[in-house]
């Protein structure tokens, strides 16, 4: 590379160093957890979901001091105040790429996105559990957004299983399909334009199980008219599923409808953690339809909960 180049590379870099930090809060900061958090059952314990909050928000820390501290790190470098080391030279390559940084991506969660759109993702996801940290729990909750969805679901049913006094093994989700869409980064473009119940149009959150947003269908679309799930419109791969009501329930009847499986990342190939299920994996929804699962194993149909852009 010669020195022009290399100059250009540099004031590249340095430019993004300084939008990404703009864009990027240092920490997850809320002042005090919304009171209805901390509130105690019969039996003195804190929601379980409020448990979830607390450790997605540990793990947001840990990757937003991770990312300051590398571009502190690489702007000294770039400068000539340290030597660049060669894991600095790896994020100053992958910057020059438009790629996350392998160190962020470690600290961080499954995603495919291009640096650019990853910084825009986690931005929203910041945002989201700090609300819910200031606010309550949302609505809707937009499990997308978070680290571990499974603990947030584990979580869920904790939340049946105290207030209904049963044991948390016997519980299993029932899924029904709300009739809105809701997209996060619509709720936070328009936060503080609008009222509450107007970002979530309304919806009124159930007594029993919880509202979830933001999935994403590969290879189909949901249309009620049509009876639930059907084929995707030519050209279109990916298509937006409304809310989903996750109902615990203690006995299932699957009948007609199609388990869906639902994965992080639509790379469906995860790591297999210690519970013999790739970390990509998160469960299956059932979805109804008027044509036959066959129809929709052999199409390769799924849902995911971020999608490449």
């Amino acid at each position: 590379m010669g020195e022009e180049a290399m100059a250009a590379m540099d004031k590249m870099c340095l430019e993004k160093i300084d939008s990404i930090r703009k864009l990027i809060a240092p920490s997850v900061a809320y002042d005090e957890l919304h009171p209805s958090l901390l509130q105690r059952d019969a039996k003195n314990r804190i929601p379980s979901l409020t448990t979830v909050l607390l450790q997605e928000v540990d793990r947001f820390d840990r990757l937003l001091s991770v990312l300051h501290g590398s571009l502190r790190d690489l702007e000294k470098a770039i400068q000539g105040f340290v030597v660049m080391s060669e894991s600095l030279e790896t994020i100053y390559r992958a910057f020059g790429n438009n790629q996350v940084p392998q160190a962020w991506h470690s600290k961080g969660y499954l995603s495919t996105k291009t640096l650019a759109s990853w910084v825009t993702d986690l931005q929203h996801r910041i945002e989201y559990v700090r609300n819910w940290c200031v606010e309550g729990l949302p609505t809707s909750s937009w499990v997308c957004g978070l680290f571990f969805p499974q603990s947030f679901l584990t979580g869920t049913l904790q939340t049946y299983a105290r207030k209904h006094n049963v044991p948390i093994d016997t519980l299993r989700f029932d899924f029904e399909i709300m009739s809105v869409t809701l997209h996060q980064a619509a709720i936070y473009e328009e936060r503080s334009k609008k009222e509450t119940n107007e970002l979530f149009q309304n919806l009124n959150p159930p007594s029993d199980g919880i509202f979830i947003h933001g999935l994403f269908i590969e290879a189909g679309r949901w249309d009620p008219a049509e009876g639930g799930l059907c084929d995707a419109r030519h050209r279109e791969l990916i298509a937006h599923l409304p809310v989903v009501w996750l109902k615990p329930c203690t006995d299932l009847t699957v009948g007609q409808r199609y388990e869906a499986p639902l994965y992080k990342t639509s790379v469906r190939a995860g790591v297999l953690s210690t519970t013999g299920q790739s970390t990509n994996f998160v469960l299956s929804v059932l979805l109804d339809s008027e044509l036959p699962p066959d129809h929709w194993i052999l199409r390769g149909t799924a849902l995911v909960t971020l999608i490449t852009d």
